[in-house]
């Protein structure tokens, strides 16, 4: 998904905020999960958007630049 696709689906949602919560430690990626909220705090399912900040933030985000090598 490009950036002007994931914008328009954004609004059609009516997306307010995107939360991820993520666990890691020693080295290792472990779990992530993308939650969509619109503007009354409800939650609002898109694979589509979750998928592409996902991406986003992987390819955007050094979760490492302190890390021992180990």
């Amino acid at each position: 998904m490009q950036t002007n696709e994931a914008i328009k689906l954004w609004k059609e949602l009516n997306i307010d905020r995107c939360e991820m919560e993520f666990s890691c430690g020693g080295d290792s990626m472990n779990e992530t999960e993308y939650t969509l909220y619109d503007k009354e705090d409800n939650e609002v399912e898109s694979e589509e958007l979750a998928d592409y900040f996902e991406n986003e933030v992987y390819k955007n985000v050094e979760f490492y630049e302190v890390s021992d090598g180990h």
